[in-house]
């Protein structure tokens, strides 16, 4: 096993641990979806969907949780050069700490740091390139409740350093 599946399962095993602590807790577990405007430097912009699964961890900080978080581009970011379309596809699966600051019982703001792994392809008609790895990645946003169970959230997140998201969705209790 090379040392990127290395990092990926304690990732996992990491994520499954926060679940554990959190699960006698009523409510500390939330699924986002999200559309983002995937914004990567030098090409269009695309849409890309974010899947995030959360557990508030409020052994740590009342106002802290976790994130697991998949990523990939839907509709692909594109360039013309020379006459030749470039799009660039990618998919990444991240881990954050997240610290969400009520400014009153409607609206939190919060910000997030981690670690993701990212798949970016750079493809034409006639060539194609990958590339994969490690990322520090971080973001913030603003959150507004809808009720007891569901909250919309806009976000800022830097995927790496040419590719960032704004992103806007629901957010549900589970």
């Amino acid at each position: 096993m090379n040392w990127k599946k290395n990092i990926l399962v304690l990732l996992a095993i990491a994520a499954m641990g926060f679940t554990g602590m959190a699960q006698a807790q009523p409510f500390n577990r939330y699924f986002t979806a999200q559309g983002a405007m995937a914004d990567v430097d030098g090409y269009d912009s695309g849409i890309g969907g974010v899947l995030t699964y959360g557990v508030r961890v409020p052994e740590l900080h009342k106002n802290f949780a976790v994130e697991t978080e998949f990523t990939m581009t839907l509709f692909e970011p594109d360039a013309k050069v020379g006459g030749t379309t470039y799009e660039v596809s990618y998919y990444t699966l991240g881990a954050y700490g997240v610290y969400a600051h009520p400014l009153n019982e409607k609206f939190h703001v919060r910000g997030r740091f981690g670690i993701l792994y990212e798949d970016v392809e750079v493809s034409s008609a006639v060539s194609s390139q990958s590339d994969d790895g490690f990322e520090l990645s971080f973001g913030f946003g603003i959150t507004a409740g809808l009720g007891k169970e569901s909250r919309v959230i806009l976000e800022y997140t830097v995927i790496d350093s040419d590719i960032n998201h704004i992103s806007a969705g629901i957010q549900f209790k589970l």
